[in-house]
């Protein structure tokens, strides 16, 4: 793997060998937001989770 200091965060960067995640979790190929709560880091020592809404763009 790579590391990478980032401001006051070290980004790592590699190759995923193996992961998990419960079936009742997914719909298809992807988290169904609405049995989940994801957390994503959205700066400093701030996190978050997303509403239960998914907004697409009209193509």
């Amino acid at each position: 793997y790579s590391q990478f200091p980032v401001g006051d965060h070290t980004l790592f960067v590699g190759e995923v060998l193996e992961a998990y995640a419960n079936r009742g979790a997914l719909a298809g190929d992807v988290y169904d937001i609405g049995k989940t709560k994801l957390v994503f880091h959205v700066g400093g020592d701030s996190f978050a989770t997303l509403e239960s809404k998914v907004l697409r763009p009209k193509i």
